[in-house]
């Protein structure tokens, strides 16, 4: 994996209108050369949510998304409290050390099946 310059921008709600402003930009201008960003990680349930602009401006500039869709956070009670990891169309019914083998495969599924469609 060619990851460029090495530094690898994680994108979520509170940055993604910063990468949006240089990924806008792609060649270079009188104040700032073109911005060259191979790969960039984004927060899947923002990416869901609201991030189909700025992933659409990715792909438009060959850079690679790499989604985290914080799977490993359902297996914690406390992860059903918070709105945004509730949104996502892969959400489970429950914590993942509750889940039969059924579900916890269809979990499995939903959350590949959701970062595919990111």
């Amino acid at each position: 994996m060619e990851l460029g310059h090495g530094f690898v921008p994680r994108i979520d709600a509170r940055n993604y209108k910063a990468v949006e402003r240089c990924l806008s930009s792609g060649a270079a201008n009188l104040f700032q050369p073109g911005l060259d960003l191979p790969w960039v990680i984004a927060e899947g349930p923002w990416a869901e949510v609201h991030g189909q602009s700025l992933l659409g401006t990715c792909r438009e500039r060959d850079t690679k998304v790499l989604i985290d869709t914080q799977a490993w956070r359902y297996r914690e009670p406390a992860t059903f409290s918070v709105p945004k990891l509730m949104e996502v169309s892969h959400a489970p019914s429950a914590p993942l050390n509750e889940l039969t083998a059924d579900q916890f495969k269809s979990f499995v599924g939903r959350n590949l099946d959701a970062q595919a469609a990111l």
